[in-house]
């Protein structure tokens, strides 16, 4: 009677980093450091505070509307979404907010995310 050997299975090849498979970048859900912000102003005694730290997004977003709309109107939705729907409707509903604080506030909303304002054209 004859025997059969079993047949061998191919051995697979080890993995090494030439033959590693695709390894996809990750963008989000990092963790990141916590981001106690700045304080903007105070109502009432309390602080409100923005991030520290602006992403580029948002930059983006204030340029864009900037050039649409105005520097008015950008500074005005950026403060709002740096704020918070909460904060933006404390500050929008007080009658103690007069027209000075608030300017003193959107310039300084302008210049956290956008820098300095140009004080003069092609200074040399």
């Amino acid at each position: 009677m004859a025997t059969r050997t079993p047949t061998k299975r191919p051995t697979k090849a080890p993995v090494t980093a030439e033959s590693a498979p695709f390894e996809p970048v990750r963008i989000g859900r990092k963790a990141r450091p916590t981001d106690d912000g700045i304080v903007l102003f105070y109502l009432d005694d309390q602080p409100y505070r923005i991030p520290a730290r602006i992403s580029q997004g948002m930059t983006l977003e204030y340029l864009r509307l900037a050039r649409t709309l105005g520097e008015s109107a950008a500074a005005q939705r950026i403060l709002e979404r740096l704020l918070g729907p909460e904060a933006y409707e404390a500050l929008e509903q007080s009658d103690d907010v007069r027209e000075e604080e608030m300017d003193q506030i959107l310039r300084a909303v302008t210049h956290h995310i956008a820098g300095p304002e140009d004080s003069g054209k092609d200074q040399a």
